[in-house]
């Protein structure tokens, strides 16, 4: 495990990289892999809101819509970047998120526009 990490004769480092460590070792190649790996898995878990009027300040912040989820007479909107999301609905309930009033109306009748498509069907 020891020959994994070798480390390198001291030198002066250039633009401050610690001294004596091998960043072209196995186990460094192995760690940036998974933080890859991670941050692309983060973006793809999904957030599911109920508050309509949530869901339309994430859909004028730019979220995208992956489908509507219904449970019984509740729709739940599905967004793509869950990470996102939350970051955007906290700050949503704090109050600091910043939304321009034609993007929340647009985002709003997109919304009312996709429940009242699956009413549509069913009728």
């Amino acid at each position: 495990m020891m020959d994994l990490i070798r480390p390198l004769p001291e030198v002066d480092a250039p633009h401050g990289h610690r001294k004596g460590l091998d960043v072209t070792g196995p186990l460094f190649v192995l760690y940036n892999i998974l933080m890859k790996m991670k941050s692309a898995f983060l973006k793809t878990e999904t957030f599911r809101s109920k508050d309509f009027w949530l869901s339309a300040a994430l859909v004028a912040s730019g979220c995208g819509i992956i489908r509507l989820e219904w449970e019984g007479p509740t729709a739940y909107f599905v967004f793509s970047d869950g990470l996102r999301c939350e970051t955007l609905a906290d700050n949503y309930w704090q109050g600091t998120l910043k939304v321009s009033a034609k993007g929340m109306a647009d985002a709003s009748r997109t919304l009312k526009d996709r429940l009242h498509f699956r009413d549509d069907k069913n009728t």
